[in-house]
């Protein structure tokens, strides 16, 4: 009986797929904010303009169980009309990547007409230098 048992976890872990997705943890300054998931409808961050202090940032830690050698990785800011406001790039995803909130306000103050809103990317770059298609982290919305 315990050799049945012991074939029928060994064949189900063959046969089971991962059942695990990509979290990303996003910090205000040294505060947790939010916990996000591969669900992009869900994932926005409100800034209020008027509770903004120089210094402040938002910091991203990413997470996921697929690995990945030789590659480097991109967190990229970006307007709601895709021009690129603020990009980082490191050799550890899972480093804690900080975004000076500073580039984004003086972006936001310095059209005429504001931009709605601004979209995160985290994307990974193979040895090659191919970049994948990237996922989105989250939209930031400044009030």
């Amino acid at each position: 009986m315990k050799k049945y048992i012991l074939l029928f976890f060994l064949f189900s872990s063959l046969i089971a797929k991962a059942d695990t997705i990509a979290t990303w943890n996003v910090f205000y300054n040294n505060k947790l904010l939010k916990q996000f998931n591969e669900n992009p409808a869900l994932n926005e961050i409100k800034i209020k303009l008027l509770e903004y202090k120089l210094g402040d940032y938002l910091a991203i830690q990413y997470g996921d169980d697929t690995p990945s050698h030789d590659c480097k990785y991109e967190l990229v800011v970006a307007t709601d009309t895709k021009l690129v406001v603020f990009s980082l790039t490191t050799k550890d995803k899972y480093e804690l990547m900080k975004i000076d909130l500073k580039e984004i306000i003086a972006d936001f103050k310095s059209w005429s007409s504001p931009q709605k809103f601004y979209l995160v990317y985290f994307t990974e770059i193979n040895k090659q230098g191919k970049r994948d298609t990237g996922r989105r982290l989250f939209t930031i919305k400044l009030e």
